[in-house]
């Protein structure tokens, strides 16, 4: 997060911490390099860290790394080659996984470290800071509303900007947050309790026994699983310490703790039927008693943020040791929070700050938390059948590479699907851009049904000229109706993207190897929350769970910052401009050290590409007109023709002045179509097109406040005095690129910086209808999200017990002028005089510009909210699983098609195969007789006849003819000698066509 050009905060904020552990050390740390004031207030009388050794890895080290302090703890540590996980009975290995390459992919090695090292290295780092710790101040309350807390024995209020809760499971905070949302923490003890020994290496030297020299020597964790346990082993110290690990089950406990009692006896007597070497490790466990740790789960919390207080570490996410994320998880919330917080312009924006540290932090840590719960599970099986099953699992997953995280650009032009994946290169923040079946790294948004019920995706549906469809009307919404052959079928666009979008999962699937579930999907920055909604079903109808909706110029964004040929240094201003297929987006952003804020977005969801391309269309088709005398409009084939030349010919006049159209057989079946386009022609076709996006550009500047001179990347050329647009990644694909990347960061991926911060905002300003038909203004458009805005308002008429809660978006000052989204009623409000009532309406909308509404009578507490879904166009929850079910129809025909097909082309390349033999004067064939040549030819032309009489019967039917014309052949062959070569020349042409 951290380097010598460290992002500095706009305004200096005083913050206390709560709790000197790992979590609070770092974050008063972070918080203090970026220009912070930071007091931390820790309870006990002295900073005492119990425990032992835990396994560091790379995510963590890399910010370490960042903040300068990667050295003295790496130092104490040992860096892991490999990790063995082994059978408990007989100690043989079920996987290996080697970590020598770990620097290289992830950005940084696999630790072991003992956690009293780390704390005493960032103890050292913020007391060089000149942080104060005040030792003996345990929090006794906090003041959500006022931001302050009051200390044990001390009787004034300490008021602060921020408040970062860092104080443990136990945490205050966490308790009162909890306790405001009508809950508790809910305990579930795991069952499981911990023996932790350290075992010095001084005494397994002297041993010489080789089983445990080797668990010390060869850096290696070693970890054995069996019936309800486990055991993990690791160095620690500099290889002065092997660390050891024995989980167990326990009897249920009140609370996880540190300084419960056990004893060796109980240890022996559980491990006693374990391999010889655990029992060796026995051996060194110390007589009397020992500290056992009881573990157990939480539920993940509603939310970490109350006012400007945030939860960070154990006080918001507690981990299981069954994955060794617990500090890892800490440190990254302290760097998150702490740039997060640096990035405002004002203390009313501290709330919005932390909602974004939240946002970038509680999922992703909430997996972990989770994932710790079905380790647990995974690895405590009894012997038997699920214990086999495991451990076959285990065997197969060692050899393949790490599950690699899969994400999509919808655009409306073409799709793109990118996959960041950390062992294709060993590179860091390695993107990979999946090709489709033709080979293509773009596939076009194109669907299309041929008239034998055929459904073609992708470049297949763009080459073929149909005209069996028409956008109609229903229930007044838009439909597309087909004629598919055998009758007419009706499709919601959400069912057309659906489509196109399994298409795109199929072949991300087929690349990969593996089932892709999850996505993150971009829309255009300008869509309505409408649009996204849409976009969300279709993903849904298409078997896909979108993570994620970004905006495409946000996700080009990403791309553009972690291109490495840009050499970027300080704050850069970037202008995306997004022209797509049917759409227009202008977006400002700023790029800062992996900080990515858009500033103003604007745009037009009615112009794209094509309306470029319809006025050149329109263009030959006058010319034609002139010179032929024949209008080809209502020829749709022509059209259709013309617009595939014309957007080729666009492309060429992109670096080149002019270029000539050429179409064989256009007006006539023997007079073809020829004219030139020049540069200038289509720039005069499509003037006013181009002035028309001028507007959005000027508008985001000023909106963000900025000159044209402050812009630093564009794309448009002329409007900024020559500027050349940035060129390190294919423009087509930088978006899917930027998705990849969120994906992967969402996901927790390695093989990624996950210190990449992205602010978006909402296009549009939103709000509700007041008096007199007025748009009362509650979310200014560009306003950064996540957000929540609350605003008050009051009853207009004596008596009135009924409000209708209107809400739209636009920016005009009457709502008649602003695109309408939904409303409700609130109810129960009590009689009273005009203006009594006090209404709160709060507007909030999620990482995904999705918008919920809520309104609140204060005196009754009488609620209602609605989430804006546009309900008289989104899909009901039965039509959306009714689609799913056709969309599953639909992929079973496809695969059924795509068997017949590959059954006629395996029919027609054996057939052409031993035509063009028969015709070669060199081929054995030659050397038949007459009699057989004739029997095989006429078997062949009567075999191609048949095919282009019958192009779509059943597969048993292709299959069954190809044997046919094998046994003719094979007959004839067999009569002459030497027909085993002539056999085996028929087969290798045959696989050769096929090729």
């Amino acid at each position: 997060m951290f380097s010598c050009d460290n992002p500095k905060a706009k305004i200096s904020l005083d913050i206390a911490i709560m709790g000197a552990g790992i979590g609070g050390l770092s974050a008063a740390l972070t918080c203090n390099r970026v220009g912070m004031s930071v007091t931390i207030y820790e309870g006990v009388s002295e900073l005492k860290e119990i425990g032992a050794g835990i396994q560091l890895g790379p995510n963590m080290f890399r910010i370490l790394r960042r903040w300068g302090i990667y050295d003295p703890v790496h130092l104490e540590g040992v860096t892991l080659k490999e990790l063995s996980l082994r059978r408990y009975a007989d100690d043989s290995e079920l996987s290996r996984i080697s970590l020598s390459n770990a620097e290289k992919v992830y950005g940084a090695s696999m630790v072991t470290v003992h956690r009293a090292d780390i704390q005493k290295v960032l103890r050292e780092e913020v007391e060089a800071a000149g942080i104060h710790i005040e030792l003996g101040s345990r929090v006794q309350d906090i003041d959500f509303k006022n931001t302050r807390i009051k200390i044990e024995h001390c009787s004034n209020w300490i008021k602060k900007d921020v408040i970062i809760a860092a104080d443990g499971i136990k945490s205050i905070s966490r308790k009162k947050i909890l306790m405001m949302h009508g809950k508790k923490d809910r305990i579930r003890d795991t069952g499981d309790a911990a023996w932790r020994i350290l075992i010095p290496a001084e005494q397994i030297y002297k041993s010489k026994d080789i089983d445990l020299v080797e668990m010390l020597d060869n850096q290696i964790a070693f970890r054995w699983i069996g019936p309800d346990g486990h055991i993990v082993t690791y160095p620690i110290r500099n290889n002065r310490f092997l660390n050891v690990v024995f989980i167990h089950p326990k009897k249920p406990s009140v609370h996880e703790s540190w300084t419960n009692k056990s004893d060796k006896k109980e240890i022996v007597k559980f491990y006693k039927d374990w391999a010889p070497r655990i029992k060796k490790l026995l051996d060194y466990v110390p007589d009397g008693e020992l500290i056992e740790w009881n573990l157990y789960d939480c539920d993940p919390l509603i939310t970490w943020i109350e006012g400007n207080v945030a939860l960070l570490g154990d006080a918001a996410h507690p981990m299981l040791p069954y994955i060794a994320q617990g500090a890892a998880q800490a440190v990254e919330d302290a760097a998150v929070l702490a740039i997060s917080l640096a990035m405002i312009d004002n203390k009313n924006q501290i709330n919005t700050a932390l909602k974004v540290y939240e946002l970038l932090r509680k999922e992703r840590a909430e997996i972990i938390q989770t994932s710790a719960v079905h380790m647990r599970q995974t690895l405590h099986l009894y012997d038997g059948k699920q214990q086999e099953e495991r451990d076959d699992l285990i065997r197969n997953k060692g050899k393949g590479d790490c599950n690699p995280d899969l994400w999509s650009d919808e655009s409306f032009e073409a799709w793109c699907w990118a996959t960041c994946k950390n062992k294709l290169r060993n590179e860091y923040n390695y993107v990979e851009i999946i090709e489709n079946d033709q080979g293509n790294r773009i596939t076009p948004s194109c669907v299309a049904f041929t008239r034998d019920g055929v459904r073609l995706i992708g470049d297949a549906a763009k080459n073929i000229l149909t005209s069996n469809l028409e956008i109609i009307k229903e229930k007044n919404k838009p439909v597309v109706k087909v004629d598919i052959g055998y009758g007419i079928k009706l499709f919601t666009p959400e069912e057309i993207s659906a489509m196109i979008l399994g298409k795109m999962r199929d072949i991300a699937e087929g690349y990969l190897g593996m089932k892709v579930k999850n996505a993150v999907v971009t829309v255009p920055a300008y869509f309505s929350n409408a649009q996204r909604q849409a976009t969300k079903d279709a993903g849904t109808i298409a078997g896909l769970n979108v993570i994620r909706i970004i905006n495409e110029p946000t996700a080009a964004a990403i791309a553009y910052g972690l291109d490495k040929t840009q050499k970027w240094e300080g704050v850069r201003n970037i202008l995306v401009f997004d022209l797509g297929g049917g759409t227009f987006d202008v977006s400002l952003l700023t790029i800062d050290n992996g900080v990515v804020e858009v500033l103003a977005t604007n745009g037009d969801t009615h112009l794209g590409g094509g309306d470029f391309d319809e006025r050149v269309i329109e263009h030959f088709i006058k010319i034609i007109k002139t010179k032929k005398g024949i209008d080809i409009r209502k020829n749709i084939h022509a059209v259709e023709k013309i617009r595939r030349e014309v957007e080729k010919a666009k492309r060429i006049l992109s670096y080149g002045q002019q270029t000539r159209v050429e179409i064989e057989s256009l007006i006539s079946n023997t007079e073809d179509f020829s004219e030139i386009l020049t540069r200038a022609k289509f720039e005069e076709l499509n003037i006013d097109l181009f002035r028309s996006t001028l507007k959005p550009v000027e508008n985001v500047l000023a909106d963000a406040n900025l000159k044209i001179s402050d812009i630093a990347e564009v794309i448009l050329v002329e409007f900024f005095n020559g500027k050349e647009p940035s060129r390190g990644i294919n423009p087509d694909e930088a978006v899917a690129y930027g998705a990849a990347i969120q994906g992967a960061i969402l996901s927790g991926d390695e093989c990624v910086d996950s210190d990449i911060l992205i602010i978006d905002v909402n296009p549009f300003t939103l709000g509700i209808e007041i008096e007199g038909g007025v748009m009362s203004k509650i979310i200014p458009r560009n306003t950064r999200i996540p957000v929540t805005e609350r605003k008050p308002f009051t009853t207009t008429v004596d008596n009135q017990t009924v409000v209708n809660i209107q809400i739209f978006e636009g920016e005009q000052s009457m709502t008649k002028d602003n695109h309408f989204l939904g409303n409700f009623d609130l109810t129960a409000i009590p009689s009273a005089p005009r203006g009594s009532a006090q209404i709160d309406v709060t507007f909030d909308i999620d990482v995904n510009g999705i918008l919920s509404v809520t309104a609140e009578e204060k005196s009754t507490g009488s609620k209602k909210s609605i989430v804006i879904n546009s309900k008289t166009n989104r899909l009901s929850s039965e039509q959306i699983d009714r689609m799913v079910r056709i969309a599953e129809i639909f992929s079973e025909e496809d695969k059924v098609v795509a068997r017949q097909i590959n059954a006629k082309h395996e029919l027609e390349s054996y057939t052409y195969s031993i035509r063009t033999q028969l015709r070669d004067t060199n081929s054995l064939f030659n050397e038949l007789s007459s009699k057989q040549k004739t029997t095989i030819t006429g078997a062949v032309e009567n075999q191609i006849k048949w095919l282009d009489s019958n192009p779509t019967v059943k597969i048993e039917e292709f299959i069954k003819r190809k044997k046919q014309l094998e046994t003719i052949v094979m007959q004839m062959l067999s009569r002459f000698e030497g027909h085993n070569s002539n056999n085996t020349l028929c087969q290798s042409r045959s696989s050769e066509g096929e090729l």
